[in-house]
């Protein structure tokens, strides 16, 4: 007979899993609910914040839906302990660039945005090697 491990799932890969379906939810709403509610107000009457939102409604409307869709995708495989967990969780982080493009910058500073590029290329990368890390250990501990 053979025995079923009950090993805990590595908790890198709960929160990331979690984290992932969250943004998922997000992201592919914003896709939908923004284009909705800013369609729904004259020009005129925006105030000036959503006003200047208006030349990057489309370009940020897929933005936010290719980044809900690849964030669902890598929430299900971190959730389920997938083998391509760890490419799809890539896939997600290549999907955050255009979303950050799209959205408008409180500043023209170019040193400020390559900053900004700098760090979430750091913090995407740590998560893509912790992710990879614990699938691979998750593995390597099969019977």
């Amino acid at each position: 007979m053979t025995e079923i491990s009950k090993r805990p799932r590595p908790f890198v890969l709960t929160t990331a899993g979690l984290l992932l379906g969250w943004l998922a939810f997000v992201g592919l709403l914003s896709s939908v609910a923004f284009p909705l509610i800013v369609g729904q107000q004259p020009a005129e009457e925006m105030p000036p914040e959503l006003r200047q939102l208006l030349p990057n409604l489309v370009p940020f409307s897929i933005a936010a839906f290719v980044y809900g869709l690849t964030a669902l995708i890598a929430a299900v495989g971190t959730w389920r302990v997938r083998p391509w967990a760890a490419k799809a969780f890539l896939a997600w982080c290549v999907a955050v660039g255009p979303l950050l493009l799209a959205l408008p910058s409180q500043t023209e500073s170019l040193f400020e945005r390559a900053v900004l590029a700098l760090f979430c290329v750091c913090v995407l990368s740590t998560g893509y090697f912790y992710i990879r890390r614990a699938i691979t250990l998750g593995k390597s501990d099969a019977p």
